[in-house]
């Protein structure tokens, strides 16, 4: 199983824990096979909406396999 995940949630504080790692922690159905991070790029110049935190968003591609 795949899932891409976004740390947009932890950046606005709209949560403290994140799912994913929730799910490995406590429920016990899959096991990490794989997790990949990576920053996001910045907003175009075109864009204007206010995009100041892109800078710290990170996408993240998790690899689960069941346990």
């Amino acid at each position: 199983m795949l899932g891409v995940s976004s740390c947009t949630e932890e950046i606005t504080n709209a949560t403290e824990t994140h799912p994913i790692e929730k799910e490995l922690a406590e429920g016990g159905r899959f096991k990490l096979e794989n997790c990949l991070k990576r920053k996001v790029k910045g907003a175009s110049d075109k864009t204007k909406r206010d995009q100041n935190w892109r800078g710290e968003e990170m996408v993240e591609l998790w690899e689960l396999v069941h346990a």
